[in-house]
């Protein structure tokens, strides 16, 4: 697990290590923000993990998104999936007493083995353009 205060930026590869998708503070500390992902105004993001079926969420911004936007709209596709997926089947609790990893849940989006504060954006791939995939780390 990498520490919040180690984070790095690799744009020419597209890879990109991000802090915890859960921490509102952690998108001031994302190195080089300002660097555009992309110029497109309108983008969707893949969702896929720890999810048990794929989410694709369309996301706007009138000046495109750079890394500190993308990492805001990652951020807020899994808040509104965690969202949806409580209010739906509530918390399932963990694996067994002893392990902190989450119960797959019987919900739309069926989260697995994952809390949200769990999670970190280990990178991105722009499959076509406007349309991102992601690589979660947990």
């Amino acid at each position: 697990m990498e520490d919040d205060k180690d984070i790095k930026v690799m744009v020419e590869k597209r890879r990109v290590t991000y802090p915890r998708v859960d921490n509102d503070e952690n998108a001031m500390k994302i190195i080089n923000a300002e660097i555009m992902i992309t110029k497109e105004t309108e983008i969707k993001i893949k969702f896929t993990y720890p999810l048990s079926h794929t989410v694709t969420l369309e996301f706007k911004n009138p000046n495109g998104f750079n890394q500190k936007d993308f990492f805001l709209a990652v951020q807020q596709g899994y808040r509104q999936i965690y969202k949806e997926e409580d209010d739906v089947v509530g918390d399932p609790g963990t694996i067994t007493p002893h392990m902190l990893n989450r119960a797959r849940s019987k919900g739309p989006h069926g989260i697995w083995g994952h809390y949200i504060g769990d999670l970190f954006l280990e990178g991105y791939e722009e499959e076509s353009p406007g349309i991102f995939s992601l690589s979660m780390g947990s």
